[in-house]
């Protein structure tokens, strides 16, 4: 174009060219230029993809987090991470859908600048879904078609992330609906294993001229004719708060067993310290073997295939060995916290399932009960594990007598008598057990019953 004339001129930093210069010198110092475009290309990928192998997403952060500016590392960012983990575990209790979310997000403020603009907007539930399937959360983080394990803090864990996919999408098409119904996709017929759905009714008495509503449990009959009668809402609630109270603990031993839980129940044997140091030796050359490997990328003495596959290895070792060391040493956080976890549920479901709010009593109900079969009429209910041995340690005379009395205060023989069985339902637990989940956020500061605080 400019030796046709169409461009008068092209002027650079340096200089400027005209239709009349010398074409061998333009051609020259294009060729040079773009061999800058691309060595420099490659540096910077060198570049990215050093950062990502130390750990480090080597693009803009997404929400919740950001960089830091001065040591240019990614960390969390209040409140956004704070309200987002809330966000989390709506989800993670099966009550709430992405759209509900999306609304307790706005009720409790959360902050979002809108790029570009002095206001701010709440993000899409779109967005919202791909923040629920963004692995960048549970700690790993995708870059150039390899994924790499991230050194910022996970908003959660692999078990929760991958639990929160099958929320999301296990297939399932929900229609529009116009009532809320607390206990639907909870509970199977136990004729013909179908899910139990529910339904609204009105009727007007003439009489009176009063028109009420009726709720009524009744299975979908997915699989052909069922003779399984249906039962009111009413009494589906009522089967669930008799259940939940149960195994509800009186409120001053629920305190004074999360006092002991946080005090001196975790005293387990000691570890083989040298076995554990053996450990951490290995795991402290395996990080020095990815980082010398990544220095070597980065000086570019190593290919990129070569430099993935041999990075691939050592970091598939160093995951091995973290394992071995973290089921040692993270065993007794988490008992404690499932533990702790059950206690406080305990303390508080009785009050929970008698709430109005159809979300909480589907949260309280979800969280309480592993399995909701309705036959012949009857609701059968089995409770988590980790409930019903709490239920049973409670003292069969009333509570406030022995706590009163000292009974379990230290050196009381009632209190090692306890400690005992503590001890023996700690080693009996089963990684379902554990898996018992934390209280469902119904609000940011919700009100659950603090260590030392009856509900």
């Amino acid at each position: 174009m400019l030796q046709e004339g169409t461009l008068k001129s092209i002027r650079t930093v340096d200089r400027e060219f005209l239709p009349e210069d010398n074409v061998l010198l333009m051609a020259v110092e294009s060729g040079v230029a773009n061999q800058y475009i691309l060595d420099l290309r490659k540096a910077v990928i060198r570049g990215m993809e050093g950062k990502a192998a130390r750990g480090w997403y080597p693009n803009r952060p997404p929400q919740g987090y950001r960089v830091n500016p001065e040591t240019k590392e990614i960390e969390p960012v209040e409140p956004q991470f704070g309200l987002l983990r809330r966000a989390w575990d709506l989800l993670l209790s099966g009550a709430f859908n992405v759209t509900q979310i999306r609304q307790k997000l706005i009720d409790w403020g959360y902050p979002y600048p809108k790029r570009g603009s002095l206001g701010s907007r709440l993000f899409s539930e779109s967005h919202l879904y791909r923040i629920f399937d963004n692995r960048f959360y549970c700690g790993t983080f995708t870059f150039r078609n390899q994924t790499f394990e991230g050194r910022h803090q996970a908003m959660v864990d692999p078990t929760e992330f991958e639990k929160a996919q099958l929320i999301l999408h296990k297939g399932l098409t929900r229609q529009p609906r116009k009532h809320e119904f607390a206990f639907t996709g909870l509970i199977r017929c136990g004729g013909c294993g179908c899910f139990i759905t529910a339904e609204c009714k009105t009727k007007h008495y003439k009489t009176t001229d009063r028109t009420a509503a009726y709720e009524y449990y009744r299975c979908t009959r997915r699989r052909g004719p069922c003779h399984e009668p249906s039962v009111t809402g009413a009494f589906v609630e009522a089967s669930i708060a008799e259940e939940v109270d149960k195994l509800s603990i009186d409120a001053d031993f629920g305190r004074w067993l999360l006092d002991a839980l946080e005090r001196d129940w975790f005293e387990t044997p000691e570890r083989e310290a040298n076995h554990v140091a053996k450990l951490e030796a290995q795991i402290q050359a395996g990080e020095q073997r990815v980082a010398r490997l990544v220095e070597l990328r980065v000086a570019g003495e190593l290919e990129s295939s070569e430099f993935a596959e041999l990075r691939a290895s050592a970091q598939e070792e160093l995951l091995r060995l973290r394992t071995r060391l973290s089921a040692m040493t993270d065993r007794e956080e988490t008992v404690r916290k499932a533990l702790v976890n059950a206690v406080r549920f305990s303390l508080d479901s009785k009050r929970r399932i008698a709430e109005d709010d159809p979300q909480i009593k589907r949260a309280v109900a979800t969280t309480f009960g592993i399995r909701y079969v309705l036959t012949l009429g009857q609701l059968q209910i089995t409770p988590h594990p980790l409930l019903a041995r709490f239920s049973e340690l409670e003292p069969p005379k009333p509570p406030r007598q022995r706590v009163g009395a000292r009974a379990l205060q230290p050196g009381a023989p009632l209190r090692w008598a306890f400690r005992d069985q503590i001890r023996t339902l700690i080693a009996g637990l089963s990684d379902e057990d554990l898996s018992f989940p934390d209280q469902t956020p119904f609000a940011p500061n919700a009100d659950l019953p603090e260590v030392g605080r009856a509900a």
